[in-house]
């Protein structure tokens, strides 16, 4: 069960002479006083629950979250791999992982990651395509890509996501100050994200940025070319990379930023 939140409220009888000098009446004054318990974290527990649940059903189900959230963007990342892996699960073939630095391997976001023009309508044959295509793709990079049995994708997703939904949740709550020091509430359907800003080490270069559960390695950051470039992010914790016209994509894959509190992201590579 998630963590409740509660407020408890008092009410104290307070006595309050009132009047001028002529009039010594009292007036009995009721004062409601409010103590504020700050809200806690959703345990691990219940994140766990809900991307176990996301990995092997294609559904994100936030009963148990006990604040609203903006996850429209989590919703399709999961249905999308969801998709993806039942296709490739039905046709006996693995699912092509990326490899980070911090965190390890994650599965490709495959239905984004087809040419932008099919982007909309990825069937099953993209999907098979794009899976058979990857390692080809990727050894133009400097990014490592393997494959892995469906289930174990899975499982990698799964926990992942945990740590993506933790960043998300936490920021809903009110829980994360950016680094600036200003605390907020995003991710939520009245503020879904906060700007961003990124810079890198390279004029001229496109950013992408990652979700870091399941990268899109075509998804482009802002509407500018570097450095910086500004745009806007839900909360959540990001991989970024830069490619232009003469340089493969490269992920600055040695830090995955948890956006809050960062909001300015001084990239390493490159």
């Amino acid at each position: 069960m998630p963590d409740t939140v509660s407020n408890e409220v008092g009410r104290t009888r307070v006595k309050m002479r009132s009047g001028n000098n002529d009039s010594k009446a009292e007036n009995d004054v009721e004062v409601e006083s409010k103590r504020h318990h700050k809200e806690e974290p959703v345990s691990r527990s219940v994140l766990e629950k809900v991307a176990n649940k996301a990995a092997e059903t294609g559904r994100l189900d936030l009963t148990e979250i006990p604040t609203p959230l903006a996850a429209a963007d989590i919703a399709t990342s999961v249905q999308d791999f969801h998709s993806a892996a039942s296709v490739l699960m039905s046709m006996q073939m693995p699912y092509p992982m990326v490899h980070i630095s911090a965190i390890g391997w994650a599965p490709l976001d495959l239905p984004n990651s087809v040419p932008e023009e099919r982007r909309s309508f990825a069937s099953p044959a993209d999907i098979v395509g794009f899976a058979r295509e990857a390692p080809g793709a990727f050894a133009k990079t400097e990014m490592l890509l393997t494959t892995m049995p469906v289930p174990q994708a899975r499982r990698s997703f799964a926990a992942l996501l945990v740590d993506f939904l933790r960043v998300r949740v936490d920021a809903a709550m009110g829980l994360r100050v950016l680094s600036g020091g200003e605390n907020l509430r995003c991710g939520v359907p009245e503020v879904p994200g906060l700007d961003v800003t990124v810079h890198n080490l390279q004029t001229g270069l496109r950013i992408i940025a990652a979700k870091a559960y399941f990268p899109d390695v075509r998804r482009v950051f802002g509407n500018s070319l570097s450095t910086p470039v500004s745009g806007y992010l839900p909360p959540g914790k990001y991989i970024f990379g830069a490619d232009g016209p003469n340089r493969p994509l490269v992920l600055d894959d040695t830090v995955p930023y948890e956006i809050p509190p960062n909001n300015i992201i001084h990239m390493v590579r490159p």
